[in-house]
This record gives C-alpha cells, sequence and structure tokens, in this order.
C-alpha cells in the first residue's frame, strides 16, 4: 500500500526540520516498509503544489494536495499562521479537513528555546489558544531537536500501520466517516506541558516554504 503524508505548518518551522521528517518517512520506508507492506510518500505544499490562478491559495493547495492524502503530520512551533476564509490559519485548515475526511492527524510541538525579540506575541496567543482547545481531543507531543523529531515520525508511521490500518485504508478508498476520535487524557497533560524554565523556541528566519 502507498500512503500520502503530508507535512503541514505555519512559517515558523525550520527547513531543517522538514527535512528532518522528509528523512525519518524515507529511513522509516527502507527499514519498514517491506515488513509492513507499505510505503509513505512525504508531501509538502512549496514542494509538491502546481502554480494555479482563480481561487485562494489555500483552496488550490487543498484541491491539489490536501485532498489527496490519507494522513497528516502537523508541526507548530511559535506561529499559528495566517487565517484563511476557512479557519484560523492554513495549517488549522489541513488539520480540520484532514480529520473531518476521518484520516489520521498527529500534531507535534518543537520545543526548542525562543529569541524573545523577534517574536510575534500575537502569533503566539493564537496559537497558545488552539492548543488549548486542541487538546481536549488530542495528545500533542514536543521534540527538542531534528533526532526526537524523527523518532516522533518513527512511532507515528509504525502506530498508524500496525495499529490503525483500517483507518489508512479507509482514507485510501474515500469512505473516511468523520472527524478523529478522542484518545484517552491520562497523561495528556502531563506529556504537553513544558518543563520549568523552558521556553518555546525559535532560532533561525522563518522558512519561506511554509504556511504564513
Amino acid at each position: 500500500m502507498v500512503f500520502r503524508a503530508l507535512i503541514s505548518c505555519p512559517a515558523d518551522i525550520e527547513l531543517d526540520d522538514i527535512r528532518a521528517i522528509q528523512a525519518a518517512i524515507t529511513r522509516w520506508n527502507v527499514l519498514l516498509g517491506e515488513r509492513f507492506g507499505s510505503i509513505v510518500i512525504p508531501v509538502q505544499w512549496s514542494e509538491h503544489a502546481a502554480a494555479a490562478f482563480g481561487a485562494p491559495p489555500q483552496e488550490i493547495v487543498n484541491e491539489q494536495l490536501v485532498e489527496t492524502v490519507d494522513l497528516a503530520i502537523a508541526v507548530l512551533w511559535t506561529r499559528l499562521g495566517a487565517p484563511t476564509p476557512d479557519a484560523e490559519s492554513g495549517t488549522v485548515e489541513e488539520i480540520n479537513r484532514i480529520s473531518a475526511a476521518g484520516k489520521p492527524v498527529s500534531v507535534l510541538r518543537c520545543a526548542r528555546p525562543v529569541d524573545w525579540a523577534s517574536l510575534d506575541s500575537g502569533q503566539l496567543t493564537r496559537l497558545d489558544q488552539y492548543l488549548t482547545e486542541l487538546k481536549a481531543h488530542a495528545l500533542i507531543l514536543k521534540y527538542a531537536d531534528t533526532g526526537s523529531l524523527a523518532t516522533q515520525v518513527d512511532t507515528i508511521l509504525t502506530r498508524l500501520v500496525t495499529h490503525e490500518p483500517g483507518r489508512l485504508d479507509s482514507g485510501l478508498s474515500g469512505s473516511g466517516s468523520g472527524p478523529l476520535p478522542s484518545p484517552r487524557q491520562a497523561s495528556a497533560d502531563e506529556k504537553q506541558e513544558m518543563p520549568p524554565g523552558q521556553s518555546y523556541g525559535h532560532s533561525g528566519p522563518e522558512a519561506s516554504s511554509q504556511h504564513p
């Protein structure tokens, strides 16, 4: 089976993180893909969308890519992104659409230290508010560097093909029945709390390949 995985993120996610996700997927394909009979293709709008005219940019991305993928890995840091006509940001719209189609969505948050002088406080506030709402029906895990990010991706893919193959199959057949079910919340709050003294991270210029 071939599955298409959307990498969805605002503009503050560093290009190194995008490359780390792509490399982790490639590594998973080589080491485990044959064993599980599955191949995962990473999809990212800046690399795979075609220039088009006649509709808002997010609508074009939705038609070309979002509606064709089987799962999504959404990565957040200090920004939520620019609003679209239908959602608080492009990333939020992609999460909503893919989840509503009954397809798996995993949300990760970068936990690197931040340069507070360059931080957009309005964006951070919007992001924190969104994540607070999202935590009611999602387990959001953090990563501190590209190594831990790659480990998260490996875990996500392995769990999906071993524990939730039916959801992936339903996504492929277009028979998704609704948004993501609510996971258990017993330890979610503990895992999502930032350790004392840890700040949100940003260590480089915004990558233009992500959502604004």
